[in-house]
């Protein structure tokens, strides 16, 4: 097992997420409210401290022995998926030890709930801890609706598409991880299939952004539902919900992708 390996794609991992959440971070100062700035600092410290660790992480690690085997592939997935719920859900839990006003008996001053949180999200599950939704800063909304995009095709399936050292190991990843028909139906080149997979999915956002934006949904809800909606997830910013264009997110992302070069009968 080549432990030195895996470890050097987690801390990879680290600093995309950390520059992830870094830009959700900025962008959501376009919409977030005065009483959102400890929320915009929580962001800000798991964006910096993730990122930091990260790369230290990454850089303690380096090998040049770059083998990726079925075994190491497993690991790489599963540890994938806890460290970054961990990290998903650190903004929830900082915010609400940062933040003044804040209930004794809120849900995100346990770790426990803010993990479930962030893995119900990256695993777009939709179930939540949260019953006064609508009391969370809309940064943190944000954030939380972006959980739900990312695990929509899923975050190994993102390391995939923009680590190139994972070379034919990707492979190995994107057989365990990704939705859809088998990697060999959409393209031979399995970074170039994750990637077309992912414009896809952003194609498939601005899309239905767009459609929301057009209907009538203000800018800030139109991203959030979209980002829990083309996931098939189910977070909303509203206490009650409603689902609205699922079945894009519904059909597999692969399958689209045949469709568009004449590989699927309809």
């Amino acid at each position: 097992m080549n432990y030195r390996f895996v470890f050097n794609q987690l801390g990879k991992l680290l600093v995309v997420l950390g520059a992830a959440l870094f830009f959700v971070a900025i962008a959501e100062r376009t919409f977030d409210e005065a009483s959102g700035r400890s929320a915009i600092r929580a962001l800000l410290t798991t964006a910096f401290s993730g990122a930091a660790i990260g790369g230290l992480l990454w850089w303690r690690t380096q090998s040049t022995l770059a083998n990726l085997g079925r075994r190491e592939a497993l690991l790489l997935v599963a540890l994938s998926w806890i460290v970054g719920a961990a990290f998903a859900g650190s903004p929830y839990y900082f915010w609400a030890h940062m933040a003044s006003g804040v209930e004794p008996n809120h849900r995100f001053l346990s770790a426990i709930n803010c993990y479930f949180e962030a893995m119900s999200g990256l695993t777009t599950t939709g179930a939540t801890i949260l019953s006064d939704i609508e009391s969370i800063p809309r940064s943190l909304l944000l954030w939380r609706a972006f959980t739900h995009w990312l695990g929509g095709l899923g975050i190994v399936l993102l390391f995939v598409a923009v680590l190139p050292s994972l070379g034919v190991g990707g492979k190995k990843l994107y057989q365990i991880e990704a939705p859809g028909p088998s990697p060999e139906g959409v393209h031979p080149h399995i970074r170039e299939t994750a990637r077309t997979l992912w414009f896809i999915y952003m194609g498939l956002t601005v899309i239905q952004v767009v459609l929301l934006c057009l209907a009538g949904m203000d800018l800030f809800e139109s991203i959030c539902h979209t980002f829990a909606t083309l996931a098939t997830g189910g977070f909303s910013t509203r206490n009650a919900t409603h689902v609205v264009l699922r079945q894009l997110g519904n059909a597999a992302h692969g399958e689209q992708g045949e469709a568009m070069v004449g590989h699927v009968e309809f």
